[in-house]
C-alpha cells in the first residue's frame, strides 16, 4: 500500500521532530569510502559459476573489467600452503602490479638454520583496497605439516599450526612473507576509528567473498545490499545470549549485549534472550533486521522454519567455533544455512578460533550502523587477528549506516513508499531512547495518516500503551495491527500477544476468540498444543463444554505419547550394563 499523506503534527511533536535532527546528525556521521573502483574480483577460471557471480558483481557495482581476475583453482574447498604461497607470490601480486592496481617492494631474505630463504613483500601504493573472492575460489589454507620456520618453539601447542581461513590469509597480502605464518598475526587495523587507516598501504586489505550454497545466493548478496541501501534496512533486532556473567566465556555474552545497546541506539526495535538456551523454533523472529546469538553447532529454532523473514540487507551471525566450517551447505553449520535462508551479510570460522581471536561483533556493529563504515571496513575492524580462521561473506561496499532513520522517513514520505512506517518506528525509538514521553510517542503515531493501516506502527502503540499499563488501548491497537495484515510471524506474536492481554483483562470470550484464529491461520505452529490447552482452559471457565470436547480432543490428538516404561537397570561408571548376581 503506497501512502503519501504527511501528518500535521501538533506543537509538541514538532519540537520531537526538530530534536530528531539533531540527534541524527550526532549519530550518523557517515564515512565516505567505498565504490567499485577500489575493488579486485577474484574468480576460479574452471568454473562458469564463479566467472558468472564475478562479473555479476562487477555490473552491479560498477567495477572496472581490468580490476576482474581469473585464477584456476582445482579444489574450491581448499588449496595447500605451499600452493597458496605459489598462486599469491607467482601470480596474484604479479598481476595486481602488471595491471597498475599495486606495487611492491620485494627483499631477499637469507636463508636459517630452520628456513629456506625466501622474499619478503611491501606494497608500498595501491589503487584498490577491497579484495572479493567469489564462489569457486578456495576457502580455506590447508594446514603444511612441513612447514618450518624461525622461533615456532615459542608458539603455543593449541595455536600453533599454519592453516588458514583463504580470505583472512589475503587480507595480510601488503606484507605476504613478512610474518610468521604459525598461529594467529594481530590485526594492524584492529578497532580503527578512522576508516581511512584501513588501507592497504597500511598493511591490510579488506577481505569479503561473495559465496554460499549456491552461485545464485553468491550473486543475491550484492543485490540485497543495493536494495537496502536504496530502500533502507527495515525490521527487528534480535540478539540471543547465554546468560553468562562471569568466566572465560562472558566476554561473549558481553559483545552481543553491547550490539543490543548498538541496534537501541540507532533505533531498532530490540529483542533480547538472555537465558542459556537458545531462541526455540516456536519463537515468532519476524521481519528480521539484525540477529547476533551463540553458541549451538549447527543451525536451530527460528532459522530451521521454511521461511525465515530476513529483510533484504540482513545482518546475521552466530557465534561458534565451525560456523563457518562448509560456508556451501546450507543445512550444515551456520554461514551457509543463514545464507540460505536469506541474509545479506554474515562471519564465520573456518576452523577453531578460540574465543580470544573471534570477531568483536560489537565493533563491527558500531563502525557499520553509527560511524557509516561500509561492511567491508567493518569486518576487518573488528578482527583481533588476522593469518587466522575467519571468513566474511557478503558485499564489502554494504553500508546501511549510511543514513539515519530521520532522513529515511523524509525521503520514503517523498517516494510515497509503504516502508515509511518502518523510519517512523525507528525514530520514535530514538526519541525513546533519550528518555522523551513515551505518551507524546504514541500519540505522534496515532496521528500518522497510515496509522491504522500499519501493522508495525499498530503493533508499537499498543506496545507503548501496555507500558503505561493501558489494557484497553493496547487491546484495540494490537486489534488494529491484526487487522492491517503484518508478516507471518508478526501475526503469531500479535494473536498469541492479544490473547493473552484479553484474558488478563478479563475478557476470555474475545481471548478464546483469538486463540481460535491463531489455531486457524497456523495449524500447524510448534506451539500449538500450548494454545489447545489454553483453549480447553478457558472453555472450562467459560462453561462451554462442546467447546472443551473439542478442545480436549485437540489436546490428546496434539500431546506425544506416553513413553513405554522399561525396567530399570544399573549402570557401570564406564557405561556398560552391571550384571545382577543371583543367590
Amino acid at each position: 500500500m503506497i501512502f503519501t499523506t504527511h501528518v500535521a503534527p501538533t506543537a509538541p511533536l514538532r519540537r520531537i521532530l526538530w530534536l530528531g535532527l539533531l540527534l541524527s546528525a550526532c549519530l550518523f556521521c557517515g564515512a565516505l569510502f567505498g565504490d567499485g573502483s577500489e575493488v579486485v574480483v577474484l574468480y576460479n577460471q574452471r568454473l562458469k559459476e564463479s566467472a558468472a557471480v564475478a562479473f555479476h558483481y562487477a555490473e552491479k557495482r560498477s567495477i572496472p573489467t581490468n580490476q576482474i581476475i581469473g585464477f584456476e583453482f582445482e579444489n574450491w574447498d581448499s588449496i595447500s600452503r605451499d600452493g597458496y604461497n605459489k598462486f599469491v607470490e607467482d601470480f596474484l601480486i604479479k598481476e595486481l602490479e602488471r595491471r597498475g592496481l599495486a606495487k611492491f617492494r620485494r627483499e631477499i631474505v637469507p636463508a636459517t638454520m630452520e628456513r629456506p630463504g625466501r622474499v619478503r613483500y611491501q606494497l608500498t601504493a595501491a589503487s584498490v583496497r577491497y579484495l572479493v573472492p567469489t564462489f569457486g575460489v578456495p576457502i580455506r589454507v590447508s594446514d603444511s605439516a612441513n612447514w618450518v620456520e624461525d622461533g615456532s618453539s615459542q608458539i603455543p601447542a593449541a595455536v600453533k599450526h599454519n592453516g588458514a581461513c583463504f580470505d583472512n590469509e589475503l587480507a595480510l597480502l601488503p606484507v605476504h612473507g613478512s610474518y610468521p605464518l604459525n598461529g594467529p598475526q594481530r590485526n594492524p587495523r584492529f578497532s580503527s576509528t578512522n576508516a581511512a587507516f584501513l588501507n592497504p598501504k597500511n598493511g591490510v586489505f579488506m577481505v569479503s567473498r561473495l559465496d554460499g550454497p549456491t552461485p545464485e545466493l553468491a550473486k543475491g548478496l550484492v543485490d540485497k545490499a543495493l536494495m537496502a541501501e536504496q530502500e533502507g534496512l527495515w525490521g527487528r533486532a534480535y540478539f540471543d545470549l547465554r546468560n553468562i556473567t562471569n568466566g572465560a566465556y562472558a566476554s561473549g555474552d558481553r559483545w552481543i549485549t553491547n550490539c543490543s545497546t548498538v541496534a537501541r541506539d540507532v533505533g531498532y526495535e530490540t529483542i533480547v534472550d538472555n537465558r542459556p538456551g537458545v531462541f526455540n523454533n516456536a519463537f515468532p523472529m519476524s521481519q528480521i533486521a539484525l540477529y547476533f546469538g551463540w553458541y549451538e553447532g549447527t543451525v536451530t529454532g527460528p532459522f530451521t522454519l521454511s521461511s525465515v523473514e530476513f529483510a533484504p540487507g540482513a545482518l546475521a551471525y552466530h557465534l561458534h567455533s565451525y560456523s563457518a566450517r562448509n560456508i556451501r551447505s546450507s543445512e550444515q553449520n551456520w554461514v551457509g544455512p543463514l545464507l540460505a535462508k536469506g541474509v545479506t551479510f554474515t562471519m564465520g570460522c573456518t576452523d577453531e578460533p578460540y574465543l580470544t581471536f573471534t570477531p568483536k561483533v560489537d565493533v563491527f556493529l558500531e563502525c557499520l550502523l553509527k560511524a557509516g563504515f561500509t561492511a567491508g571496513e567493518a569486518a576487518l575492524n573488528c578482527q583481533p587477528a588476522l593469518s587466522w580462521h575467519t571468513v566474511v561473506v557478503g558485499d564489502p561496499l554494504y553500508r546501511p549506516g549510511a543514513n539515519s532513520p530521520i532522513n529515511w522517513a523524509d525521503e520514503l514520505a517523498r517516494r510515497g513508499s509503504s516502508l515509511q512506517d518502518w523510519a517512523e518506528l525507528r525514530k520514535v525509538n530514538l526519541h525513546l531512547r533519550l528518555g522523551r514521553d513515551p505518551v507524546i510517542l504514541r500519540e505522534y503515531l496515532t496521528q500518522l495518516p497510515f496509522a491504522a493501516q500499519s501493522a508495525v506502527i499498530c503493533e508499537k502503540i499498543a506496545d507503548l500503551s501496555l507500558d503505561q499499563g493501558n489494557y484497553p488501548l493496547a487491546i484495540e491497537w494490537a486489534g488494529k495491527a491484526i487487522k492491517a495484515g503484518g508478516s507471518p510471524q508478526q501475526r503469531v506474536r500479535l494473536l498469541r500477544n492479544l490473547a493473552d492481554w484479553q484474558q488478563t483483562y478479563d475478557q476470555s470470550g474475545d481471548s478464546l476468540n483469538t486463540l481460535s484464529q491463531f489455531a486457524l491461520e497456523f495449524p500447524g505452529h510448534p506451539d500449538l498444543l500450548p494454545v489447545r490447552r489454553a483453549q480447553l482452559k478457558l472453555a472450562h471457565h467459560l462453561d462451554r463444554p462442546e467447546q472443551a470436547k473439542f478442545f480436549n480432543a485437540e489436546v490428546e490428538r496434539l500431546s506425544p505419547p506416553p513413553t513405554n516404561s522399561v525396567p530399570a537397570t544399573n549402570t557401570s561408571p564406564s557405561g556398560a550394563k552391571a550384571t545382577k548376581k543371583t543367590k
